[in-house]
């Protein structure tokens, strides 16, 4: 029997059984001949032995197929990797944790995807290569090095082996695939806060007190602008325009597309930031994510946030949040330790207290 606890090979395994059986009983009930690959396997003439001779060589070669499938789906695995620091410096001794799909057989039969995981170390130069493997698909499953923070991305994208050829990974020695690190500074005490608040299509500002972690009638930190064209659209409609803008008075904004945001930068950041999306736009969509660095009150404090804006509500006002990490400390730093004790917020001052910026 093929057997298999995979949900792939299980199908194969109930195709096996259920190909065969009812036309070896038909031909039985109707007096005719059944043939398989040229050969009669029942009819009036074969006897019960030599049908179920037949069912054992039909179930063989099935399970040649699949060893034939599995031998084919574990390819040849070369990969290259490359791990930077924040400031694109190689780093040594990073121990990489590879994960590597393949489908083995693990007793006669049964037939089940695996996951192999080597565990290589990086060079002087920081890379690291696998030459030795096979499989169907490659992941990155740890980054590891004391002092080091790796990033969310090094481990949300797949390298397939077996597939489609316009979707196979293709190694390259001298480009090799890039992961960062973080090389950690040390934690320090940041507020963070998770604001939700509806903000309305027509235009009219919303602000935040990011200290607080509120939305406020007075100045804030932060003003927030959402104009649908047109304001009153039906459930589900697409393809209108529709611009938010992000305004940080006495302040600035810097759009980021960094994989670890932990250090504010030193300038470029700007009176406010605007998402424009145009109803032709190719890559229209109604919902936007959008992280920024932030410098608050002067320069007093820096921070970072992310912001979602979901524009397709079909009343007069959507959903909106911010996540921010705010540092009090006028440092520049960043990084955030979840387990520490946040600073509390009444230690420091409204954005709406009389006397302050």
């Amino acid at each position: 029997m093929i057997r298999s606890t995979n949900t792939f090979w299980r199908s194969e395994r109930l195709l096996l059984a259920l190909a065969v059986a009812p036309y070896l009983l038909a031909a039985q009930n109707n007096h005719e001949a059944l043939s398989f690959e040229g050969t009669t396997i029942a009819g009036p003439n074969k006897p019960v032995t030599d049908r179920v001779a037949a069912e054992a060589e039909y179930t063989r070669s099935r399970l040649e197929q699949l060893r034939s499938i599995v031998q084919k789906s574990n390819k040849p695995i070369q990969f290259f990797g490359l791990v930077l620091d924040q400031d694109n410096n190689p780093i040594p001794g990073v121990e990489v944790t590879l994960s590597i799909r393949t489908a083995k057989e693990v007793a006669p039969g049964v037939v089940d995807d695996l996951f192999d995981t080597p565990v290589l170390t990086t060079g002087s130069d920081g890379r690291f290569t696998l030459t030795d493997a096979r499989g169907a698909l490659l992941g990155v499953k740890a980054l590891e090095k004391p002092g080091y923070v790796p990033s969310e991305k090094a481990f949300r994208k797949s390298y397939w082996y077996w597939r489609d050829p316009s979707q196979v990974f293709r190694p390259n020695a001298e480009r090799p695939e890039v992961f960062r690190m973080w090389k950690q500074a040390g934690a320090e005490r940041l507020v963070r806060k998770g604001i939700g608040h509806a903000i309305p299509y027509n235009g009219s500002g919303t602000n935040f007190d990011l200290i607080n972690g509120k939305a406020v009638a007075g100045a804030g930190d932060m003003r927030v602008t959402l104009v649908r064209n047109p304001q009153q659209i039906q459930w589900g409609q697409k393809n209108y325009e529709w611009t938010a803008t992000i305004e940080v008075p006495n302040g600035g904004v810097i759009e980021s597309s960094d994989e670890q945001m932990y250090r504010a930068p030193d300038d470029g950041y700007q009176p406010k930031c605007v998402i424009h999306m145009a109803a032709d736009d190719a890559n229209w969509t109604d919902s936007k994510d959008i992280a920024i660095y932030l410098k608050l009150r002067g320069g007093q404090y820096y921070g970072r946030a992310e912001l979602k804006f979901m524009v397709g509500s079909d009343r007069a006002v959507t959903p909106f949040s911010i996540t921010s990490f705010i540092n009090p400390n006028g440092s520049q730093n960043l990084e955030y330790d979840p387990l520490q004790d946040v600073v509390p917020s009444a230690g420091l001052q409204s954005t709406t207290a009389p006397g302050k910026p």
